[in-house]
């Protein structure tokens, strides 16, 4: 689950309506903003619903002071809509009705795709078919034509800011020359992915690494190593940030 729809009609819900009137679009931006951050790192399977964050994190997302965070989150927290904990620098997030919202948005996506089927807005035979014959020409003109596959930058940059929520430039040269060095190395999308799949669960909540979650970092010369590590064997503890050169 990546994310889901705002609530409709948001600005007649009353908690929604207070928190807007008290703190402006802050306190807007900081309610649905922290259900995005909740949503990204929803595990259904899981029986933990508390989310962990560097308040940094937090803070430099939606640009405001460390007490004014403090501040709206503690007057969400009367609503019971997000409940917050906070230890030191770290804040820990709960939505009590997180599992009936997705649930509910989830509900809704299958209703219309299965209208679209029922009123033929898609016709699926068809459509497969002529995907089959694309891929067949394509496949064939690439074989063909000898050209070395197309670097997805875009593709892999999205995903990057998709997942932490970040907001590097698509067209940045620097990014780029550090994933077309990994590309060149033979290095393909799967692998960008996993790697900031493994990284932003080893460092996103932990206030000294995070900082680390970047394109020079992550896509640099320890590409290979991050690709490989064991999942898990971070155990929870904190990697020695002297030893990132990148």
């Amino acid at each position: 689950m990546k994310w889901f729809r705002h609530i409709s009609d948001s600005m007649h819900d009353p908690d929604i309506f207070s928190i807007t009137e008290k703190f402006g679009n802050d306190g807007y931006a900081v309610f649905f903003g922290c259900l995005e951050f909740m949503t990204r790192n929803y595990n259904q399977q899981s029986a933990d619903k508390s989310f962990t964050f560097p308040e940094k994190l937090l803070r430099k997302t939606f640009r405001i002071s460390a007490q004014k965070l403090r501040n709206i989150l503690t007057f969400a927290a009367f609503s019971k809509r997000i409940v917050s904990k906070i230890e030191g620098d770290i804040i820990i997030l709960q939505c009590p009705k997180l599992d009936d919202m997705i649930e509910n948005y989830g509900r809704q996506i299958k209703y219309r795709e299965t209208k679209k089927l029922r009123n033929g807005y898609v016709t699926v035979t068809k459509k497969l078919h002529t995907e089959v014959e694309v891929d067949k020409k394509e496949n064939k003109e690439t074989t063909l034509s000898g050209k070395p596959d197309p670097i997805p930058f875009s593709e892999i940059i999205a995903y990057l800011n998709e997942k932490l929520h970040t907001s590097y430039k698509e067209k940045s040269k620097d990014t780029h020359n550090h994933i077309r060095a990994r590309w060149n190395e033979g290095f393909r999308l799967e692998d960008f992915k996993k790697v900031i799949d493994q990284k932003s669960n080893d460092w996103l909540a932990d206030s000294k690494m995070v900082e680390f979650l970047r394109p020079k970092t992550l896509f640099g010369t320890k590409f290979e190593s991050y690709l490989n590590k064991p999942e898990g064997s971070n155990n929870g503890k904190t990697e020695n940030n002297s030893r990132i050169r990148s």
